[in-house]
């Protein structure tokens, strides 16, 4: 049985998942590329902060605007980018490819599998103006509608295909906390060209996040 999260833990965890991304992607002594983030490897402590796990499969990397190719496909698909996955092509934003997952994850309360039919439905009820259904039926109480509506769009900009098209760590956090008033309109992905509506429907039901809560100490 999974707990219930209400609206403002799903956010701060959101929240503080960017912040530990932007960490080791800029602010750390060795700037990391993690390659595997995933709900599996994110840790809630007893206080509901998350931290980020298993850094076996990470890569350094120096400077800006990094792109590593590698023929070696590590990670967990259905959060893996679509350039890394089919073309070896890692770099921030590829973390930032697999943050959005997270997000979308967190606000609906189902996990994105191999079939990526929740980023399908994402758009499909963004597209639709009907986005506020993708949230958790198990979040009570109200919630700020806009604050909501602004986190699904943040997540739709990190799973672009393109990875220009993806923000960087920083915006995230400015977008998430309403700093950026201006937010892009994502593009549709690819991935809803690929996933009949038939499919999504019945997947909807049978994907649920789990959560993993356990005591840490420190980052």
């Amino acid at each position: 049985m999974r707990p219930f999260l209400d609206w403002g833990v799903r956010l701060k965890i959101i929240e503080e998942i960017a912040r530990g991304i932007l960490y080791i992607h800029q602010d750390a002594n060795i700037n990391i590329i993690h390659r595997d983030l995933k709900a599996a490897n994110i840790l809630l402590d007893q206080n509901m902060v998350p931290k980020i796990s298993d850094f076996g499969t990470a890569r350094l990397f120096s400077g800006d605007h990094v792109v590593i190719a590698t023929e070696t496909i590590v990670g967990t698909w259905g959060y893996m980018s679509p350039e890394y996955a089919m073309g070896g092509k890692m770099s921030v934003k590829s973390d930032v490819y697999s943050f959005g997952v997270i997000l979308l994850e967190i606000l609906s309360g189902r996990r994105n599998n191999g079939n990526l039919v929740l980023l399908a439905d994402s758009w499909r009820l963004w597209q639709s103006g009907n986005a506020l259904k993708l949230l958790d039926e198990t979040v009570s109480g109200p919630f700020p509608v806009q604050e909501l509506l602004r986190c699904i769009q943040v997540g739709l900009l990190c799973v672009q295909d393109c990875p220009d098209d993806r923000p960087q760590m920083n915006s995230v956090l400015s977008m998430l906390s309403g700093e950026s008033t201006a937010l892009n309109e994502p593009k549709k992905p690819e991935v809803c060209t690929r996933i009949c509506p038939i499919q999504a429907h019945i997947s909807e039901s049978h994907s649920v996040m789990g959560i993993t809560i356990t005591d840490l100490e420190g980052r």
